[in-house]
């Protein structure tokens, strides 16, 4: 198939985004599942307005000029979000210390990690960019998961990490959003700053979208 674009569909940000987490080595991971599908966005779509919205999508990323043939027999698509993420803001209704009581923001305590396409498809789609591991050297040293090295390469897709309070409002677009790529994983939220208050905390995680509006999930955590 000739392609116009490199991600090839595209999935909605949840409204009621999942968060799940994992405590260990002293540090604590939220997996932050905001997407969902069906697809809203696909480059086979055969019913003409559902395609028109795949286009504006594209175009919304700059991505129009890959121009490719792929097989379809057995190619993946790259599947991509299709909100971008300006902000997530972190509350909880519990102390968490003595600088964060109940409902203070906790931005400052959590690093978020997230995989993208954008650089990819922003070089103009330039693959020498991906013939090593562009994996930043603190993510896959505390990613708790495997990661196929390999297969980020081929998918394009690059790993990033920074303190949540750093977050720019367009950092968090293209992120990585497919159930078929076998190295996907959701953003994280990480933090090493464990609570000395309250052991057990209920967090609320907030998502303004780049269209302005949010979307709120929460979890029930438990420190031992």
């Amino acid at each position: 198939m000739d392609r116009f674009s490199y991600v090839g569909e595209y999935f909605q940000a949840s409204q009621s985004p999942q968060f799940e987490y994992v405590i260990e080595d002293n540090s604590l991971t939220l997996t932050c599942k905001i997407w969902s599908g069906p697809e809203v966005g696909y480059i086979q779509y055969a019913n003409p307005e559902k395609f028109d919205y795949f286009k504006k999508l594209c175009a919304k990323y700059g991505d129009t000029g890959y121009n490719r043939t792929t097989d379809d027999q057995t190619y993946a698509y790259p599947a991509s979000c299709a909100n971008t993420i300006a902000r997530i803001d972190i509350t909880s209704a519990n102390d968490w210390d003595e600088q964060h009581p109940a409902g203070s923001l906790l931005n400052d305590l959590f690093d978020i990690e997230y995989r993208s396409f954008a650089k990819y498809i922003e070089s103009g789609y330039d693959d020498s960019l991906f013939t090593n591991n562009n994996d930043d050297d603190q993510a896959a040293a505390t990613r708790k998961r495997m990661t196929h090295l390999a297969l980020d390469n081929f998918f394009k897709m690059t790993t990033t990490r920074k303190p949540l309070n750093k977050l720019m409002d367009n950092d968090l677009r293209l992120i990585v959003a497919s159930y078929y790529t076998p190295s996907h994983e959701y953003p994280l939220l990480i933090t090493e700053c464990l609570p000395v208050i309250d052991m057990q905390q209920t967090l609320t995680i907030k998502l303004y979208l780049d269209d302005g509006t949010t979307r709120t999930g929460s979890v029930e955590t438990v420190f031992e």
